[in-house]
């Protein structure tokens, strides 16, 4: 009985060292082949490096001067559509409405990049007014968020409300309406 015992504890290391090999074949082999991807074979079959045909492209493009160089990069568009930081009134998404830790937590991104500002906070259910708050613009890279809303459960009680954010920054304004189920 004790041979049969140990014929099993053999068996069962060989197949965890063979699972270990295959394991390490398969990504030496996935490793190799997205090697082999990145390189192309000329007609004697040896190896080129798309990056030596790259350089190659390069040699035969004529130098361009500072001046060509300058105009391209003018008519180069980033996106389409308007420019939100030339628009009139301010828009933005209320990109997260949930409870949290006893917290209705309300953020909002402004579309438009902003150095100052305020953004009001009304919460409304069934036509009243429940809550509000006031919150600073902060500005990010190219837009700007609202400070952050975390407003107690305790303070407005259960049910469905209607979110609206009133935006305000150098005489500009918008608002921002959702709604969240608390």
């Amino acid at each position: 009985m004790a041979t049969r015992r140990n014929n099993r504890k053999w068996l069962w290391w060989g197949i965890g060292i063979l699972v270990v090999a295959v394991t390490i074949v398969a990504v030496v082999l996935i490793v190799k082949n997205n090697t082999k991807d990145e390189s192309t074979y000329n007609e004697r079959g040896q190896s080129e490096t798309k990056e030596s045909e790259k350089k190659e492209e390069k040699k035969e493009e004529p130098e361009k001067t500072k001046e060509e160089t300058t105009s391209q990069k003018e008519e180069v568009k980033q996106y389409d559509g308007e420019d939100p930081n030339t628009v009139e009134t301010l828009t933005g998404v209320i990109s997260y409405a949930g409870v949290s830790g006893g917290k209705l937590l309300i953020r909002v991104n402004i579309d438009q990049y902003l150095s100052n500002g305020s953004c009001k906070l009304a919460l409304t259910r069934d036509g009243v007014t429940i809550y509000n708050s006031t919150a600073a613009i902060e500005s990010s890279v190219s837009t700007s968020t609202c400070n952050g809303f975390d407003v107690p459960v305790s303070e407005i009680g259960n049910g469905n409300f209607k979110i609206e954010v009133t935006l305000e920054s150098d005489n500009k304004y918008g608002k921002i309406a959702g709604e969240v189920a608390v």
